[in-house]
């Protein structure tokens, strides 16, 4: 490997997903910016998940496959073992939108000193997601935003510590918020996509599972918030409930002067 410091520390974690991990690996070698490192974290694998590491040993700065506690765990993992001055995060399965992300990417964190670089995603039906330019408490904590299209100071990791594994399900929300909020990160959104990913990850599904793990977060992090946070939720449901009604209502009264 290059003395020379990499930009960014690309790190997967695969279990099981050698389709996956193949498709992430050729991504990850098609990009035109080659100022990064290359780390996968495997859980054990059984599918031939580690003979693909083993053929691509040449391309891949560290790899390891052993046991782990989970997806955050072995995320925790590669951080450890990250040397880049930025860390992306990219599951087994995902692919990047195009071959020059990190080149674009790249050119933004050599400008600015951003604590966090990111932009959009496309679900794997080429859905695409964005998030907006000027973030807030409550707009992360209640969107959300995966971490596939987010590039973290390693330096915030330092401070900060690793994910929590207490949050098996939140714990890249709950990181993101400790960094912008309690450790007071800049950060910059650039209007491109970032990553495709792979359906079935927990991306899909943290949305709908995390309220129990997000409430207890915000109880021991940011307690004097809690209260003002659950009343914005109550305000959003109450300010919903009246925007369907209203367009009922309108519905309604279309089809009422029509007849």
């Amino acid at each position: 490997m290059s003395m020379i410091q990499p930009l960014i520390s690309i790190i997967t974690v695969n279990y099981n997903n050698k389709a996956g991990l193949i498709n992430t690996i050729n991504s990850v070698l098609a990009q035109s910016f080659k100022r990064y490192e290359f780390i996968v974290i495997d859980g054990l694998s059984t599918d031939g998940s580690k003979e693909v590491l083993q053929e691509n040993d040449q391309y891949i700065h560290y790899w390891v496959s052993e046991k782990d506690q989970g997806i955050y765990d072995a995320m925790n993992k590669g951080v450890q073992k990250a040397t880049g001055k930025y860390l992306f995060f990219l599951n087994s399965g995902d692919r990047f939108a195009s071959n020059n992300v990190l080149e674009k990417v790249g050119l933004v964190m050599e400008q600015e000193n951003y604590g966090v670089v990111f932009g959009n995603v496309f679900l794997h039906d080429k859905q695409l997601i964005t998030y907006k330019s000027t973030l807030s408490l409550y707009y992360v904590l209640n969107q959300g935003m995966c971490h596939q299209v987010q590039f973290l100071k390693k330096a915030l990791f330092d401070e900060a510590g690793l994910y929590n594994l207490n949050y098996p399900v939140t714990a890249d929300h709950c990181q993101l918020i400790l960094f912008l909020v309690k450790y007071k990160a800049s950060y910059k959104h650039i209007p491109i996509a970032i990553s495709i990913l792979e359906p079935g990850g927990k991306s899909f599904v943290s949305l709908d599972n995390n309220a129990n793990e997000r409430l207890q977060f915000m109880q021991i992090e940011f307690p004097m918030l809690l209260k003002d946070y659950l009343l914005l939720k109550r305000y959003e449901k109450i300010n919903l409930f009246k925007r369907v009604k209203n367009f009922v209502k309108r519905k309604l009264a279309k089809k009422k002067s029509n007849n």
